[in-house]
C-alpha cells in the first residue's frame, strides 16, 4: 500500500483476484492509511497527489486530486502522516510541511484548507480529545499545541529532556500520548 502499483480485490464467492491499477503508479510512498465509509474505502495519501476512493459496490476507483501549487502556496509535494482525526463524516489531516490542516468531507468528497495560527513549519501529527485538537510540530521537540479551532490555541511545553523529533500524537481516552524518537510521554487530560 506504501509502494503499491495496484489495489488488489479478492472475490470471496468466486475465489478470484482483481488488480486495479493506481494512476501514477511510479509515485513512491503513496499511502499509510485508509478509511472505510458508506461502502467506500478512502486511501489517504502520504506523498500521493490525491485521495483514491474505491467504491466497494462496483469496484470502481475515483481520484480526488489534491492541489498543491494553487492552494495557498503549499509545497509542490503534499505530505501527510497517518494520524487522522475522524469526526463523523469529516476528516482532519495535518500537513507535514505547512501550518495548515486539510478538512475533507467524506459525503461530498470535497476538501478545504484550514489555516492554523501556529507557526511551526508543519505538523507531525494531529489528534482529538473530544473537545479540542492536539497538534505536534514537525520541527520542534519541546512543545505541542492544543488548538481550540480558528485562531485560539495554547502552547504546551514538553520538559522531558528528549530533544528528538515528535513522531506522532494521539489521545487514548484518558491520556494524550506523544511519541518522540526515544521516549513516549503520557499527559493525563482528565
Amino acid at each position: 500500500f506504501f509502494m503499491a502499483k495496484k489495489i488488489w480485490l479478492y472475490d470471496i464467492r468466486q475465489g478470484t483476484w482483481n488488480g486495479l491499477y493506481i494512476y501514477d503508479s511510479e509515485c513512491q510512498q503513496k499511502f499509510l492509511t485508509a478509511i472505510v465509509y458508506a461502502e467506500k474505502v478512502f486511501f489517504i495519501p502520504y506523498r500521493y497527489p490525491g485521495i483514491i476512493v474505491l467504491d466497494l459496490k462496483d469496484d470502481q476507483i475515483e481520484y480526488i486530486k489534491l492541489n498543491s501549487k494553487n492552494d495557498f502556496s503549499l509545497p509542490d509535494k503534499l505530505w501527510y502522516r497517518k494520524d487522522i482525526v475522524r469526526l463523523e463524516n469529516h476528516l482532519y489531516m495535518a500537513h507535514l510541511s505547512s501550518d495548515r490542516v486539510m478538512h475533507f468531507e467524506l459525503d461530498k468528497m470535497t476538501y478545504d484548507w484550514i489555516d492554523t495560527p501556529m507557526k511551526c513549519e508543519g505538523f507531525s501529527g494531529i489528534s482529538w480529545d473530544g473537545k479540542d485538537f492536539w497538534l505536534s510540530p514537525n520541527k520542534s521537540s519541546d512543545e505541542i499545541y492544543r488548538w481550540y479551532g480558528k485562531s485560539a490555541y495554547e502552547k504546551i511545553p514538553l520538559t522531558d529532556g528528549d530533544n528528538g523529533k515528535i513522531r506522532w500524537i494521539t489521545y487514548d481516552g484518558e491520556y494524550l500520548v506523544v511519541q518522540k524518537e526515544r521516549r513516549t510521554i503520557y499527559i493525563n487530560l482528565s
